[in-house]
C-alpha cells in the first residue's frame, strides 16, 4: 500500500506533536518539584540560583516548566539540598507529601 509523501508528513508532524507534549508535561513535573524544593528551604529564586551557580531567569524558567533543567544543575541541586536523583523523576509519586505547606 502506497502511502503519500503528505500522509508521511502528517504523520511524522502528530509524532513530534505528542513528544513535545510528553516532554513539555515532563519539565512541568521537574520545575514543580523544584520550586517545592526551594521554597520548603525557605530560598527565593535569586537564592537558589546562587547556591547553585546560575541566574535566576533560568530557575524561573525551570519552575514554570518552560525549559529543562540541565544535567550540571540536577547534580549541584542534588549535593546543596541533598536530595536523590529519584526526587525528579516523574514516575517516583508522592513529592507533594514531603512539602506539605507548599501545594498549588
Amino acid at each position: 500500500m502506497a502511502t503519500s509523501t503528505e500522509e508521511k508528513q502528517e504523520v511524522v508532524k502528530q509524532t513530534k506533536t505528542r513528544l513535545n507534549n510528553g516532554e513539555t508535561k515532563i519539565a512541568k513535573v521537574v520545575g514543580k518539584r523544584l520550586m517545592h524544593l526551594r521554597l520548603h528551604h525557605g530560598n527565593t529564586q535569586r537564592q537558589m540560583a546562587e547556591k547553585i551557580g546560575c541566574n535566576q531567569t533560568y530557575i524561573s524558567e525551570w519552575e514554570s516548566g518552560m525549559k529543562f533543567v540541565p544535567t550540571r544543575y540536577i547534580y549541584r541541586i542534588m549535593q546543596e539540598f541533598m536530595v536523590p536523583m529519584s526526587f525528579f523523576d516523574q514516575n517516583v509519586p508522592g513529592v507533594e507529601a514531603l512539602f506539605p505547606d507548599h501545594q498549588d
